[in-house]
């Protein structure tokens, strides 16, 4: 019996057609990169900041505070993340400092 050599469509990556197509590929992958590291950006600071508010270290949190708002603003302007999500974002952020008392 003959083995069947037909590859499943998830073993190669999809080329695109077309000199459009090609150009468009290098352009999401070039927004991709530059969209994760604005995201990155923003997620750090956030991370720095729940750990101050979970070692109850307010000053530390408040620091920190500007720099958050900042890379939220800035990838809300950009459209990395809705601008809805980064005022959500931020007002939740400020209310657990000010829970910390």
């Amino acid at each position: 019996m003959p083995q069947n050599t037909t590859s499943k469509p998830e073993d190669k990556p999809l080329k695109p057609k077309g000199r459009s197509a090609l150009k468009a590929l290098r352009a999401s992958k070039r927004k991709r990169a530059y969209n994760l590291r604005t995201k990155r950006k923003y997620k750090e600071v956030i991370k720095r900041i729940r750990k101050a508010i979970i070692s109850k270290n307010k000053d530390l949190a408040l620091e920190a505070l500007p720099e958050a708002y900042r890379q939220l603003d800035y990838a809300a302007k950009k459209k990395v993340i809705h601008k809805n999500k980064a005022s959500r974002i931020k007002s939740r952020l400020a209310a657990h400092i000010n829970k910390l008392g």
